[in-house]
């Protein structure tokens, strides 16, 4: 925790007036004794037993995080069972972290903690955020998930999720970097390819050699994703650039699953 604070205290600087929220965890007040507030941050205590109300974390930013982060729990357990592989086996912390990583970068985004501290009753008029919006692919994913491994006793995908029992948000867009720009700088920088001969082949591009599946590209992505967090010479720029190419293969894989269950039903 005093490590927390001093980044803290670097981060918003000193001319700065913060008011920093905090709740009774033995942690912040022994941190707080080590490290001192600047005269600009102000510290201000929740009364005890009280975060499920105060704490804007507690008002849907968990939440958020959480069901995304167990979104791409259940497509590795998609991936695993087609492959015939039990993904309790194969699942490691490497994995855990990079969801991780994957789910606060991409998902919980600045809109929603804007609301859920609107939310909350630190400010004077609190909103009243809409029904809970987890992905919209998360009942599909689940559904496929239960099927594919022949779970006959599965829990409500509302335990899975393991909700906070109040009212959620619902996410808005933000603006991203240009993810195709950022991609072709991977490549530029990394892979050692010629930005002029580059434009020349895709002008005079053939379409020729094998077409490659989803499932293709994805392995791809995963091998240059465990490059990429190898590296220390490697912008994170780059790492969220391929993450997010990859969710996007995730979302047409998904729709071509939900596509072919279809067409089967029909014949």
């Amino acid at each position: 925790m005093t490590e927390w604070l001093q980044a803290f205290y670097l981060h918003v600087g000193t001319t700065r007036q913060i008011l920093l929220t905090m709740d009774n965890f033995p942690a912040h007040y022994t941190g707080l004794e080590l490290a001192p507030p600047p005269p600009n941050v102000r510290i201000c205590w929740l009364p005890a037993n009280s975060t499920s109300r105060f704490q804007p974390l507690d008002q849907g930013v968990i939440q958020s995080f959480k069901s995304h982060y167990r979104r791409q729990w259940l497509s590795y357990m998609l991936d695993c069972f087609g492959q015939e592989q039990d993904p309790l086996s194969h699942v490691n912390i490497h994995l855990a972290i990079r969801w991780i990583i994957q789910s606060w970068n991409h998902h919980v985004t600045a809109t929603t903690i804007y609301n859920c501290f609107r939310k909350s009753t630190l400010v004077t008029t609190p909103i009243t955020l809409p029904t809970p919006l987890d992905p919209p692919e998360i009942n599909s994913l689940y559904q496929q998930v239960t099927r594919a491994g022949n779970i006959q006793d599965s829990m409500a995908i509302s335990n899975f999720l393991n909700p906070i029992d109040k009212a959620e948000l619902g996410e808005e867009e933000e603006q991203e970097v240009d993810q195709d720009e950022v991609l072709r700088e991977v490549l530029l920088d990394h892979l050692g390819l010629d930005q002029a001969q580059d434009e020349d082949d895709d002008d005079n591009m053939v379409s020729q050699g094998p077409i490659h599946s989803v499932q293709d590209a994805k392995k791809a992505l995963k091998l240059l994703i465990e490059f990429t967090e190898s590296r220390d010479d490697i912008q994170t720029t780059h790492l969220r650039a391929i993450e997010k190419l990859e969710q996007d293969l995730e979302a047409i894989d998904l729709n071509n699953c939900a596509q072919s269950t279809l067409n089967s039903w029909l014949i």
